[in-house]
C-alpha cells in the first residue's frame, strides 16, 4: 500500500513539474526547436534582452505590481483592522462576505465589469479615453485588495485585544499604540498579503487584459500576443524567468509564514510553562521585513534598469492596432518595422516618436475595443469588409496622401477596391493568397505550378489540406468549373443553443417548441439573432476571397414558424402603437375590438392575441409577422454585404404552400416584400412526376418567383431529380422538366440533392445519385441536359430569357390569411375545405392548359405596372384596400379587361368589410351588384348564355353569390335553379375603353377554362399559342440577343405532332433518352427534327413523348 502511494505520488509531480522541466531545458536549447535539444545555449535569454517591447512590458508590469502591491497593502491593512473592531456580528459577517466574492468571481467576469465602469467614468467626465495605466492600476489594486484583507484579518483576530488597551493604559495614545505594539503582531500577515499582491498583480492575464489602453501592456499581454503568431525559445526563456521569479516570492512567503507560525508556538509554549514569552531574535523577528524590502527595491532596481536601457524622448505618440496579419518585428533576421519607422522618423523630422503596436485575436476583437471608445487609435489595420463598416459608423477619418508620397509605388490592382472605391480612407498593406507548400524530396518538379498537384494520384496519401472540410469542396469544385453559393446555416438550431436558451425555440399555440426539426426557432429571438450573426460572420469573411464564391443564399424557406412567442407580440404591440400613434381608441374602432368585450384599454395590459377571435387583429398579427420575415432576411443580408463582393449576389430560397409539393402562394411569407433583401429571388419548386408530370407546378412557381422583381430572372435552388417516393422521373421527363424551368425564365436549376443521405429524415428525398453513390439514369439524364445547355449555341440563347406577358394574377396574402378565417364555404374557421389557393390555381391552371401565359402582381402594385397587361384576373381578392380599387377602375377606363371572382373586393386591408354595396367602389365597373350568398350544395347548375351559349352547364361549387346585374350588362351564365334563376353567375360589363367580367361561383376545370378562353378571345390576346392548347404547352420570351424564343413541351406519354406557330432556328430538339438515362443515338437519329435545321411557321413538327423542342428567332 505504502508502494502504490509513492507511485501515485511520484506520477502527480511528473505531471505537475514535468512540462516546466521541458520548458526549462529547451529554453537553453541552441537551436530553434521544440522538440530536439541541440546543445546549450543562452542565446535565447540574450534575444530576450534584446526585445524592447518585451523589456518595457517587464517594466510596466514592475510598476503596475510594485505600485498595486503597496497601495493594496495599506488599503486592504486598513480595512482589515476596521473590520476588526467592528461589534455588530451581522455587519461583520457581511463584510467578509463582499470581500470573498471579488476572489470567487470569476477574473473575466471582473475584468469585464472593471472596463465597463472605467469606460462610463471616462465618458462621464467627457475624456477622449480611459483606459491606460490608471486604469489599469485601479484594477490591480481592486484585484489584489481581498486577498491582503484575507492574509491580515486573521493575524488580528489571533493577537489579544488586551495588548493595546494595555498599552494605552500606561499612557500610548491610540496612534501609537497601533503602530508600536498591533502592526508588529500582525506584521507577517501585512508581509505575505503585500508579497501576495505582488506576486497576483506580477502574473494577471484577465484583469489587465479588459482595462488595458493603448500604449501600455504587461508582460503576460505580452506573452499573449506573441502566442498568436508561433511559440518560440526566447518565449521559453521569458516563462523560465517568471518561473524562478514566482518560485522565489512562493519561498519568501512560506519563509515568513515560518517564522510567524514559530513565533506563535513558543508563546504557546511559555503559557503552558507559567513563564512570560522570550522575544523573537532580532534577526528573525526583522526577517520578514527585510524580504518585503528586498523585493521592492530589486523591483525598483529592475525598473530603473530598465528604464535607463530602454529610455527614449517620448515626445510623439502614435497608437497601431492590428490583428492577425502581424508587422515584422525584427525576429528570423525579419526586418523590425516599428524600429525601423521610429529611427527614419527622428531621422527625417529631429522629433522621437513611439509607437505603441498592439494586436488582437480577431477583426471582432479589436472593433470592440475601438467601437467601445475607452482608446485613442491613429491607426489601425483591418481587414476589407471591417473597413467598410468602421467607414459606415463613421469610426475612419480621410488621408492626407501628400503624408503618403510611397502610395504611387502601390499596384493599380490594389487601388479603388470595393470596400473604398476612393481610397479616401484606407492603402493597402498586405495582400493574401493561397498556395501549395511541397516537400522538394517528394514532389518532382515537373508536377508543380498548377493546382493540379492536389489532385495528382501520384501523391494519394500524402497531402494536407488545412482548415476544413468546406475549403476543400469550394476549391474541388472550383478547379471543376463549379460555381459555389454559400448558405448562412441558421435554419436549424444547434443543440448546445437550446441548451443554453430554450427560448430560441418558437413559442406557438400548441406551446413551447421542442428541440429537433429545422425551422423551430423565433427569428426575433435575441440569443438566436446574437450567435447566428456571429456564425454569418464568421463563415462569409472565411470564403468572400474564394474565387468560386459567387454568390450567398440568406437563411432558407424562411418563415415566422407561427411564433406567437413574448417577444414577437411585445413587437407587434410596439407595431400598432406606432401605427395608431399610440390611440387606443382609434385601434378599438379600426379593428372593431368592442364586440364579446375585445376591447383593449391598456397597451401595457395588451392582451395575448394567440386566442384572438378578431380577423382584423389576427389578420394584422399574421401581416406582422411576415413582415418580420422580411426584416430577417434583411438584417441576414446586411451582414452578408458587409463581406460580399461586388460580383457576388444574395439570394434566397422562397418556398410555397405546401400539399405534398409546391402549391400556392405561401401564407406565411409575402414574396414580393420579403424578396426585396436579396438581388436575385432564388426558389424551390416542387411537383408530381411520372403519370402526373403536368409543368403546371414549374410554370406557377416560376412565373410566381419571376413576378417578385417585375419580371427578373431568378434562380431555382431546389428542385427534384428523384425526390419521394413516386417521383423517379421517366426517361426524358427530368430533361423536359429542367427546360420547362428555362421556359418560365429561370436563370439555374439546381437539384435537392446531389446525392442521397444515409441517414436522418430526408433519407429518402432522395438526390441525383442513390445511397450507393453510383451513377444511375436519373443521373446520366441531368448530363444529358447538362452538356446540351453548355453549348454556346443552346446555353446563350436560352438564358436571360425576359417575359412580355399581356395577363396578369392580383394575389393578396392578406386575402388569403382573411379566407382561412371566414372559409368561402362556411363564412367560419371551420365548416370547409375551399382555400384562397384552389381558387387561386383554379385560375391559373386554366391559363396555363390554354397557353396564356401570365404573371403575378401583389395587391398594392402601382398603376405603371397594372398598365403593363391587357388582362388582369382577381381570384377571391377578398381584401382590397381603396387605392387597389382606384386603380383597378382607372385600369378598365384606359381599356383593361378585367376578370374577378367571387368574395374579390369584400374588405379592406384591415378585413373591414366595406359599408357600400359590393363589389366596393366597383359596382359601377362591373355593371351589377350582389349581397346574399350561399352555398349550391351540389344542387345548384351554372347555364351559359350569350357568347358562352356552347359552353355545357356545370354544378356549382362551394358558394354561389346571387348577382342583380344592370342594366346593359351582359349576363353571360345564370343559375339553374327555381330559386336563384333570376340572378346572374357570369357577367361582363363596358366601362370607359375596358370591360369587367365577373364570376360569382366556382366552375370546375373544364368549365373555368371555357370561360377564360372567351374572356382572353374577346380580350384579343388569344394567338398561335391559343390555337394549340390541349396539344403542347406552349412557354416564349425574349433573349438576350433579342430572338423571340418560343418552347413546345410535350406533357404527356404520347408522341404529338403539330404546325409549328412560330419560324426560326431548332435550338434544342426531342432527343430519344433511353431506359439508362443516356441519348439513345440510333433512335434519336430517326426523329425528324433536328437541333441546328430551319423551321417555318405552319411546317409541320413532331415532339417525342415527355419531350421538348425550342424555336428560336
Amino acid at each position: 500500500m505504502k508502494r502504490a502511494a509513492k507511485i501515485y505520488t511520484a506520477l502527480i509531480f511528473v505531471f505537475l513539474f514535468a512540462p516546466i522541466v521541458i520548458l526549462l531545458v529547451f529554453s537553453f536549447n541552441e537551436a530553434k526547436s521544440l522538440s530536439v535539444f541541440s546543445g546549450f545555449s543562452l542565446k535565447w535569454y540574450q534575444e530576450l534582452f534584446r526585445d524592447g517591447e518585451t523589456l518595457n512590458a517587464l517594466k510596466n508590469t514592475l510598476i503596475l505590481a510594485v505600485i498595486a502591491s503597496v497601495v493594496s497593502t495599506a488599503m486592504g491593512t486598513a480595512a482589515a483592522v476596521g473590520m476588526n473592531k467592528l461589534r455588530n456580528k451581522y455587519l461583520r459577517a457581511a463584510l467578509d462576505t463582499a470581500t470573498d466574492i471579488p476572489m470567487m468571481n470569476p477574473d473575466i467576469i471582473t475584468g469585464i465589469s472593471l472596463m465597463l465602469m472605467f469606460v462610463f467614468f471616462g465618458r462621464l467626465l467627457g475624456t477622449s479615453t480611459s483606459l491606460g495605466f490608471w486604469s489599469m492600476l485601479a484594477a490591480h489594486i481592486t484585484f489584489c485588495l481581498p486577498y491582503v484583507i484575507m492574509q491580515v484579518l486573521p493575524k488580528l483576530q489571533q493577537m489579544d485585544r488586551a495588548l493595546p488597551e494595555a498599552a494605552m493604559d500606561l499612557g500610548c495614545t491610540p496612534v501609537r499604540a497601533f503602530f508600536r505594539v498591533e502592526v508588529p503582531e500582525i506584521l507577517p500577515g501585512i508581509i505575505t498579503g503585500m508579497i501576495m499582491a505582488f506576486t497576483l498583480s506580477l502574473d494577471d492575464f484577465v484583469i489587465s487584459y479588459f482595462p488595458q489602453g493603448s500604449g501600455f501592456q504587461t508582460l503576460p499581454i505580452r506573452i499573449y500576443n506573441m502566442t498568436k503568431k508561433t511559440v518560440t525559445p526566447k518565449m521559453y526563456a521569458l516563462a523560465t524567468i517568471i518561473f524562478f521569479v514566482i518560485l522565489a516570492l512562493l519561498l519568501l512567503t512560506n519563509l515568513v509564514d515560518e517564522d510567524d507560525t514559530q513565533r506563535i508556538r513558543d508563546a504557546r509554549r511559555a503559557k503552558r510553562e507559567g513563564r512570560p514569552a522570550r522575544a523573537a531574535r532580532s534577526g528573525k523577528s526583522r526577517r520578514p521585513v527585510r524580504a518585503a524590502v528586498g523585493i521592492l527595491t530589486a523591483a525598483a532596481l529592475l525598473i530603473a534598469g530598465i528604464s535607463i536601457y530602454s529610455s527614449r524622448q517620448e515626445t510623439r505618440v502614435l497608437n497601431v492596432y492590428n490583428w492577425g496579419e502581424y508587422i515584422s518585428d525584427g525576429s528570423d533576421d525579419s526586418l523590425d518595422t516599428i524600429a525601423a519607422f521610429e529611427d527614419w522618423y527622428k531621422a527625417t523630422y529631429g522629433v522621437p516618436v513611439k509607437v505603441n503596436y498592439d494586436t488582437y485575436a480577431s477583426n471582432e476583437d479589436m472593433y470592440a475595443k475601438l467601437k467601445s471608445g475607452a482608446v485613442n487609435y491613429d491607426v489601425v489595420i483591418p481587414s476589407d469588409y471591417m473597413i467598410a463598416r468602421m467607414e459606415a459608423e463613421d469610426m475612419l477619418l480621410p488621408l492626407n496622401y501628400d503624408n503618403i508620397p510611397n502610395y504611387q509605388y502601390i499596384s493599380e490592382d490594389f487601388r479603388g477596391l470595393y470596400y473604398d472605391p476612393d481610397d479616401t480612407y484606407t492603402v493597402p498593406y498586405t495582400y493574401g493568397i493561397v498556395g501549395v507548400i511541397y516537400n522538394a524530396n517528394v514532389v518532382d518538379a515537373a508536377d508543380t505550378g498548377s493546382w493540379d498537384l492536389m489532385w495528382n494520384p501520384k501523391y494519394a496519401g500524402n497531402i494536407l489540406q488545412f482548415n476544413n472540410a468546406r475549403d476543400a469542396l469550394g476549391t474541388a469544385m472550383y478547379r471543376a468549373g463549379i460555381d459555389v453559393i454559400v448558405g448562412t446555416p441558421t435554419y436549424a438550431v444547434p443543440s448546445w443553443l437550446v441548451k443554453l436558451d430554450p427560448s430560441v425555440l418558437a413559442v406557438t399555440p400548441s406551446g413551447q417548441g421542442k428541440y429537433g426539426a429545422r425551422q423551430i426557432m423565433d427569428i426575433v429571438n435575441a440569443t438566436y439573432r446574437f450567435y447566428g450573426e456571429r456564425v454569418i460572420r464568421k463563415l462569409i469573411s472565411h470564403v468572400a476571397d474564394h474565387p468560386a464564391v459567387i454568390g450567398y443564399q440568406v437563411d432558407n424557406e424562411t418563415k415566422y414558424y407561427d411564433s406567437v412567442s413574448e417577444d414577437m407580440q411585445r413587437l407587434f404591440v410596439k407595431y400598432l402603437r406606432e401605427k395608431f400613434h399610440g390611440d387606443l381608441d382609434e385601434l378599438n374602432h379600426h379593428f372593431g375590438l368592442d364586440y364579446w368585450s375585445n376591447r383593449i384599454d391598456s397597451w401595457e395590459d395588451f392582451p395575448d392575441v394567440t386566442a384572438t377571435i378578431n380577423e382584423s387583429l389576427g389578420g394584422e398579427f399574421d401581416k406582422f409577422r411576415r413582415d418580420q420575415v422580411r426584416a430577417f432576411l434583411q438584417w441576414q443580408a446586411d451582414i452578408v454585404r458587409e463581406y460580399a463582393h461586388d460580383d457576388q449576389f444574395i439570394t434566397h430560397n422562397f418556398d410555397f404552400e405546401w400539399r405534398g409539393y409546391s402549391y400556392g402562394v405561401q401564407p406565411a411569407v409575402d414574396h414580393f416584400k420579403a424578396s426585396t433583401a436579396v438581388d436575385i429571388t432564388g426558389v424551390d419548386i416542387y411537383h408530381p412526376t411520372e403519370d402526373d408530370l403536368t409543368g403546371k407546378e414549374i410554370a406557377f412557381g416560376g412565373d410566381m418567383t419571376r413576378s417578385t422583381k417585375d419580371g427578373r430572372n431568378y434562380l431555382v435552388l431546389e428542385t427534384e431529380a428523384q425526390g419521394q417516393h413516386g417521383w423517379v422521373p421517366f426517361p426524358g421527363q427530368l430533361r423536359l422538366q429542367a427546360y420547362s424551368h428555362l421556359a418560365s425564365g429561370a436563370d439555374m436549376v439546381e437539384y435537392w440533392h446531389w446525392h442521397s443521405i444515409h441517414n436522418s429524415f430526408e433519407t429518402y428525398w432522395k438526390g441525383l445519385l442513390s445511397h450507393d453513390l453510383e451513377p444511375n439514369p436519373t443521373y446520366r439524364e441531368a448530363g444529358v441536359f447538362g452538356r446540351e445547355i453548355a453549348k454556346p449555341e443552346v446555353g446563350e440563347r436560352l438564358v436571360h430569357l425576359k417575359k412580355h406577358n399581356k395577363v396578369a394574377i392580383m394575389v393578396s396574402n392578406e386575402s388569403l390569411t382573411a379566407l382561412d378565417w371566414f372559409l368561402i364555404e362556411a363564412g367560419f374557421p371551420f365548416g370547409g375545405t375551399l382555400k384562397y389557393n384552389d381558387v387561386v390555381r383554379n385560375i391559373y391552371d386554366a391559363l396555363f392548359e390554354l397557353n396564356v401565359e401570365c404573371d403575378f402582381i401583389p395587391s398594392d402594385a402601382p398603376a405603371e405596372r397594372l398598365a403593363k397587361y391587357e388582362m388582369i384576373v382577381t381570384p377571391a381578392l377578398y381584401c382590397t384596400p381603396q387605392e387597389t380599387t382606384d386603380r383597378l377602375r382607372e385600369f378598365v377606363s384606359n381599356g383593361g379587361h378585367l376578370v374577378s371572382t367571387m368574395r374579390s373586393f369584400v374588405t379592406d386591408d384591415e378585413v373591414t368589410v366595406w359599408h357600400d354595396r359590393a363589389p366596393h367602389n366597383l359596382t359601377d365597373v362591373f355593371g351589377m351588384t350582389y349581397n346574399q350568398f350561399t352555398r349550391p350544395n351540389g344542387h345548384v347548375s351554372v347555364e351559359f348564355a350569350g357568347t358562352l351559349a356552347k359552353t355545357p352547364a356545370s354544378d356549382a361549387q362551394a358558394l354561389i353569390e346571387l348577382v342583380t346585374p344592370f342594366d346593359g350588362t351582359d349576363v353571360l351564365a345564370s343559375y339553374g335553379h327555381y330559386a336563384w334563376k333570376d340572378y346572374a353567375a357570369v357577367t361582363r360589363h363596358g366601362f370607359g375603353k375596358g370591360d369587367a367580367e365577373w364570376i360569382a361561383t366556382l366552375l370546375d376545370a373544364d368549365t373555368i377554362r371555357a370561360v377564360l378562353r372567351e374572356a382572353v378571345e374577346h380580350a384579343g390576346i388569344a394567338d398561335a399559342g391559343t390555337a394549340l392548347a390541349g396539344q403542347v404547352t406552349v412557354r416564349r420570351g425574349t433573349n438576350a440577343r433579342g430572338e423571340q424564343v418560343t418552347y413546345l413541351l410535350n406533357y404527356s406519354a404520347d408522341e404529338v405532332t403539330i404546325a409549328s406557330p412560330v419560324s426560326g432556328d431548332v435550338v434544342v430538339a426531342s432527343v430519344v433518352v433511353g431506359s439508362d438515362g443516356t441519348v439513345d443515338e440510333s433512335a434519336t437519329a430517326a426523329v425528324a427534327l433536328k437541333e441546328g435545321a430551319k423551321i417555318a411557321a405552319g411546317d409541320m413538327l413532331t415532339i417525342g413523348r415527355w419531350n421538348v423542342a425550342v424555336i428560336a428567332g
